[in-house]
């Protein structure tokens, strides 16, 4: 992928979050990458005990958030800094914690 000027490529995630089902940016939609994440994450908590922590970049979580905890997902990728977490409840992926800047 070329390399895109900070408004292009906010703009782009911005149309992302928008258009899920558009191939927007790399070789994946936003709901493709959904997909392949949240089920690495459900086989993850079925298989481990206990707490797990998952480590990917931020549009990733946010599609997660978003569709799990209800976020809106442009503001929390737009909010998340390097490195941020965030922490989810299971089950009910509710927000126990974000912190956007560690």
């Amino acid at each position: 992928m070329p390399h895109l000027e900070t408004r292009e490529f906010i703009s782009l995630v911005a149309l992302l979050f928008k258009e899920p089902d558009r191939l927007v940016l790399g070789n994946e939609t936003a709901d493709e990458a959904y997909e392949r994440f949240g089920d690495a994450v459900d086989e993850l908590i079925v298989r481990e005990p206990g707490d797990v922590a998952v480590v990917t970049h931020g549009t990733v979580i946010s599609l997660f958030a978003q569709r799990r905890a209800k976020q809106e997902p442009f503001a929390l990728w737009r909010r998340m800094g390097l490195p941020s977490f965030i922490v989810l409840e299971v089950p009910g992926w509710r927000v126990v914690e974000l912190c956007d800047r560690v």
